[in-house]
């Protein structure tokens, strides 16, 4: 009789190419401040999703005023290969700060931007975004609210690992 070796079990255990996980850290040089971020991204197929979180690097080392930021994306890549991922992106971020705690005055800032982003390299790669949009600016000073609308550009440069 002749014998057979099943080997359907490996083709379960082999993970989807086209799905990644990434590790992102990036610095990003906006119109009111400049950020360090960490993120998570996941990627299946051309599209990619990101979301972490940061801080201004002025306003909290050298103002001493802790200013957070989170952040969530999304990117339709379309021309993608091994080593070069090129396409645009959308982008929403969320930061705020206590402008001063006697009076206290709080700014907060939603940016929504939009640009191309490029990235290369296999596993750890290094890449930039150039965004553009609009800004709402939110000064609240004890019960007196101001809104404010402005335009916001943005420059990123990130390292990234794929695991």
């Amino acid at each position: 009789s002749e014998s057979t070796i099943d080997l359907s079990h490996l083709d379960r255990q082999r993970p989807n190419p086209l799905i990644t996980h990434s590790l992102e850290t990036q610095l990003t040089l906006n119109r009111f401040e400049k950020f360090h971020q960490i993120g998570y991204v996941y990627s299946y197929n051309q599209f990619e999703t990101r979301a972490g979180m940061g801080y201004g690097i002025v306003r909290t080392v050298f103002q001493e005023r802790f200013n957070p930021q989170i952040y969530v994306g999304g990117s339709y890549d379309f021309l993608k290969n091994r080593h070069f991922i090129l396409g645009p992106t959308l982008y929403y971020s969320f930061s705020g700060y206590t402008y001063n705690k006697a009076a206290m005055a709080n700014v907060f800032y939603h940016d929504l931007l939009v640009g191309p982003q490029f990235f290369y390299g296999i596993k750890w790669k290094v890449g930039m975004r150039l965004l553009a949009g609009p800004s709402m600016e939110n000064l609240f000073r004890g019960v007196d609210k101001n809104k404010f609308w402005t335009y916001n550009y943005s420059a990123e440069i990130s390292l990234r690992y794929a695991f």
